[in-house]
Parts: C-alpha cells; structure tokens; sequence
C-alpha cells in the first residue's frame, strides 16, 4: 500500500521518467542492503552449521536461490532452521515488489490525467473483483493488488484540491482530528481482532482506511511525530531485512541463558543499531550514486548523509523506500 502511494503520487506529480534511469534507482536502492542481508544469512548459518547437505553443489545451487530476490525460496542452509525461516521470511514480498517495478512505467502513462488515472484505477479493483469471483486468482493476491491499489487511490485523491481543502479543514478542528485518530486506530485494532492472516480482501480495506487517515495528515494524537518513530521511518528497510537475522541470534545465544524477555530486548537494540549503521554507510550512498551524486568523493557528502538519518530524530524529515 506504502510502495502504491508513493509511486503512484511521483508519476501523478511528474510522470516516471526514462524507464532506464527509475530502474537503476531501484537497484541501488534495494540491492545492496539485500545482497548484506544475504551475506549475513550465508555467515550465521556457518556459525550455527551448516545442514549436512551442504557441499560445493549445494552451496551454487542455494546462491542462485538466494539471489533470487525472492523468487525462489531460499534453500535451507542449516538444520533446525529451515528455508527462510533464518530472516522470518521477509524476502518474499520483495518479488511482489519487484514485479510491481515492473510494472510500473506502464502503469504510469494512465497518470498523466488525474481522470484517466481514476478509471484505469477502477478498472483494476474491477478486474481484481471479476478474477476473484472467477477463482482466476487467489484470496491471498486479490488482497495483495488490492494493497497497492488503495495506496494508489489514495494517492489520486490527495491531488484532488477538493479533497486536500476539505482534509486541511478537518485537522484544524481538534474534535474532529482526534476523531479521525480513533477511526484509524480502531481499523488496525479490528483487522487484527477478526482476522489471523492480514491479506484478506476485508482485512486490507480497513488498513485501508486506517491509510488514507494517516497519509492525509493525521498523526494518531501526535504518535507519528514520535521522533524515535520518524527515525524508525529513515531505517525501516535495513530494519525490515535484518530483523529477523537479529532475532535468531538472540534466541540462538542468550534465550537459553537469560529468557525470552531479555532476547527481545536484545534482538530490538541491536536491530536499531545495526539498521541505523546500515542506513547511514550502506543505503544513503548508494541512493546518491542513484541520483548521479558521488558520496565517497568528499568528507561533505559523508556529513551529508550522516543529517540525513539525524533528519529522522529531529523530526525534519524522513527517508522514504522510493528515493
């Protein structure tokens, strides 16, 4: 839903550009973080053992698997955890995002005019309603389109001046704001209540709502100006892969010990500041390389970078997936 906002609002804005420049972005933007968090599979499942299967046959084979962005599930390195079990599971939503990528100059030509965005977008649910009912497509990828459409939607609406002006006057009214900030809040706590899997067609459309509340400008009783939060905003994407590899560590070395309290709470700090370390030396060069800045050719550039992510803490901005 995030990724179909905020690429929708960029071609809605000023189109995608050359298809050639918007794809090496995206590889700079993604790849290198993913090829550390493979490395670091590769280097804790070596520390753990490796699975008595492996040998130099296995090991290409679970490369090209890995490598694979998400394609292919990974192969299983060591006993005991088994596939992608070892980064809980993350890297399955990176092949969705990619074949939106994909996907997405195409798209971009309806959004040259707000109206015929509007129908194209409704095309879509439409389609997405007549491949559902058809049993064309899953439960599971209605409600995955389905995603990246209401971000889309959302991000047509909020070129509405209509829409913006009528928004604007809501959250200069208290009662009302802090109404809204329940609505939202209430969305996400019912999608959790009935529902044990998120990507059902319900379960989206009440995060749904819970979206289009925040992206216009509600920040849930000043919960989204958290600084801790927007900073949580800069290092999502390093936190995102890494996680899962913190988490298996703790639980690997210090549950045994100390419990699982103190495993979580171990695993929570040092993804922060792994994630935050990651951002700063890893993603934020590469998104200059992207944009045609060189980041090691001067200590300037290195402070640059190092705001950046301090942007996040004081609360003057914060770095988004699509830079």
């Amino acid at each position: 839903m995030i990724t179909g906002y905020l690429f929708w609002r960029k071609a809605l804005a000023h189109g995608v550009g050359e298809a050639v420049v918007f794809y090496r972005r995206r590889v700079f933007r993604l790849l290198p973080m993913y090829l550390i968090a493979v490395t670091g599979v590769y280097f804790l499942s070596s520390a753990i053992g490796f699975t008595a299967n492996m040998n130099a046959g296995y090991l290409l084979r679970s490369l090209a698997f890995w490598l694979s962005f998400g394609f292919i599930s990974g192969m299983t390195l060591t006993d005991g955890k088994p596939g992608w079990l070892i980064l809980c599971g993350v890297f399955w939503t990176l092949a969705i995002e990619m074949k939106f990528y994909l996907l997405f100059p195409l798209l971009a030509m309806f959004a040259r005019q707000r109206l015929c965005g509007l129908v194209a977008l409704g095309a879509i649910v439409i389609l997405l309603l007549l491949l559902h009912w058809a049993q064309a497509i899953s439960a599971v990828q209605y409600s995955i389109l389905f995603a990246f459409v209401g971000g889309m939607l959302t991000a047509t609406l909020h070129t509405c001046p209509g829409f913006h002006a009528e928004t604007a006057a809501l959250l200069k009214k208290p009662v009302l704001k802090q109404g809204l900030s329940a609505v939202a809040l209430a969305s996400v706590g019912l999608s959790f209540y009935l529902f044990d899997f998120a990507y059902t067609g319900l379960s989206v459309l009440l995060i749904a709502v819970f979206f289009l509340i925040t992206a216009s400008g509600n920040d849930l009783f000043g919960l989204l100006r958290s600084p801790s939060l927007r900073f949580a905003g800069v290092i999502s994407y390093s936190s995102y892969l890494l996680h899962g590899l913190m988490l298996t560590i703790s639980f690997r070395w210090l549950y045994p010990h100390w419990g699982p309290f103190v495993a979580l709470i171990a695993a929570w700090v040092a993804v922060f500041i792994v994630s935050a370390l990651t951002f700063v030396n890893i993603e934020a060069p590469f998104m200059q390389l992207a944009h045609g800045r060189s980041h090691a050719c001067s200590s300037r550039n290195r402070e640059a970078v190092a705001l950046s992510a301090a942007g996040g803490i004081s609360g003057r901005g914060t770095n988004r997936p699509s830079g």
